[in-house]
């Protein structure tokens, strides 16, 4: 296969009540939860979405520093150094910049769900084209947040795969106040986590979709609605 040496172009609409990359850990453990979560409704936005939103907004940039507080500046310069830090990490080791977008949405075939990169860099050695998605963390527990076997990460490598399937090396960035961390995959994987994802969202669109009770409800705007007692 011929690699491509440009991002696919991102489809800019709204995900409505369609499931998100970002909450994969999940949806893909309890597919019921999905539907719960629309009978509960979003909820109030909390201070950390709001300077969460911002932040990104300022990183892509969208929105001007001077909206930042003093707090707010001091996260989003750390972030910005140390995603600078993941560019030099290329840049350093002879990697070709051939590409790069940010605050990107993508859809899964079918429009099932959809996902928003903050950063996806192409680069290219040797021959060898490498997919980088870069996701930025800035809350408090940002730095415990692992690029290794990350659903939300996984998802949006499966996201971008769907619009153009390359002959590549893939590595997903986490990137934090702290530092970043990453995680490396090969074309094969990709695939297989696509088809994980697909088999996931089958479990969803059932008409009883099975809810289970565990770590991912610690996040879920359904906990109290959910039947799940003891653990919702």
């Amino acid at each position: 296969m011929t690699n491509i040496n440009k991002i696919p172009k991102p489809e800019p609409t709204e995900r409505a009540d369609r499931p998100s990359a970002s909450g994969r850990e999940r949806w893909g453990a309890c597919p019921g939860s999905h539907e719960l979560e629309q009978a509960a409704g979003k909820g109030d936005e909390t201070e950390a979405m709001r300077r969460g939103t911002l932040i990104h907004s300022v990183m892509a940039g969208d929105t001007a520093t001077d909206k930042l507080t003093e707090d707010e500046f001091v996260i989003y310069d750390q972030i910005l150094l140390n995603d600078s830090n993941v560019s030099s990490f290329y840049e350093d080791d002879g990697y070709t910049l051939l590409d790069e977008g940010k605050e990107l949405r993508y859809w899964f075939p079918g429009r099932l769900f959809s996902g928003q990169l903050d950063k996806v860099q192409l680069y290219e050695k040797d021959s060898k084209l490498v997919v980088v998605i870069i996701d930025y963390k800035t809350g408090v527990t940002g730095p415990l947040v692992k690029a290794e076997n990350n659903g939300q990460l996984e998802a949006l490598m499966a996201l971008l795969n769907c619009q153009v399937v390359f002959s590549a090396e893939w590595h997903t960035w986490i990137v934090h106040q702290e530092g970043a961390n990453q995680a490396v995959y090969e074309q094969a994987a990709v695939g297989k986590i696509t088809k994980q994802i697909n088999l996931e969202l089958e479990a969803m669109a059932v008409a009883k979709p099975t809810r289970t009770v565990g770590a991912h409800c610690t996040w879920c705007n359904a906990k109290g609605i959910c039947p799940g007692e003891g653990y919702c």
